[in-house]
């Protein structure tokens, strides 16, 4: 005798997938945070490091 149970996760996955997009961006205009940017920054420092090359970094501020 086998019992089996089906379930659908569809919606779970989605809030999940929606909690991550709002972990890393700002809710309002959709743009990436800190997070995400400091995330990306240590990746791209680790691969620079990695492969011995350089990195740059271009910071703009509007005030």
């Amino acid at each position: 005798m086998r019992i089996g149970v089906a379930r659908d996760v569809t919606s779970q996955i989605q809030a999940e997938d929606a909690l991550r997009f709002l972990a890393h961006h700002d809710p309002l205009t959709k743009l990436t945070n800190r997070t995400l940017f400091y995330d990306r920054l240590v990746l791209g420092l680790s691969a620079a490091h990695r492969h011995q090359n350089g990195l740059a970094l271009l910071f703009l501020d509007s005030s």
